[in-house]
């Protein structure tokens, strides 16, 4: 039930993303840790040249919230990244690497947002 949780909450946050910042599903997916700036007075994510459609790279504004979530998402997925070396018995780390993606972007998005839609139904019919 946690693996399910855990998916449907990064599901969530890479819909709000790409509502959120116009990214196309292959932008998005190119995205990795470090191409986040989250600490500024603006947070932006930066996005290469090579990832961008207009092969000119940009940054892309993120809203307050949506950067809070992402600071959320990252911590959470660290403090995973930290369990599984303790269970291993390998050095704790402090932070991702800079080169993990930020998401594990589904090829078939716009299958899987529809699969979404149609369990939210269900779950909405049962609850009434």
């Amino acid at each position: 039930m946690a693996k399910l949780n855990w998916r449907g909450r990064e599901r969530a946050i890479v819909y709000k993303t790409l509502v959120l910042t116009g990214l196309r599903r292959g932008e998005l997916a190119s995205l990795t840790v470090a191409d986040l700036c989250l600490d500024g007075s603006v947070a932006y994510a930066d996005l290469g040249a090579g990832d961008d459609k207009s092969r000119e790279g940009s940054e892309i504004p993120l809203r307050a919230d949506l950067a809070e979530d992402l600071r959320k998402w990252l911590a959470d997925k660290l403090a995973v990244l930290q369990a599984l070396a303790h269970e291993r018995g390998e050095p704790i780390p402090d932070r991702r690497p800079a080169d993990t993606p930020l998401f594990l972007v589904p090829r078939q998005l716009v299958k899987t947002l529809d699969e979404c839609r149609r369990l939210a139904e269900l779950l909405e019919v049962r609850s009434n």
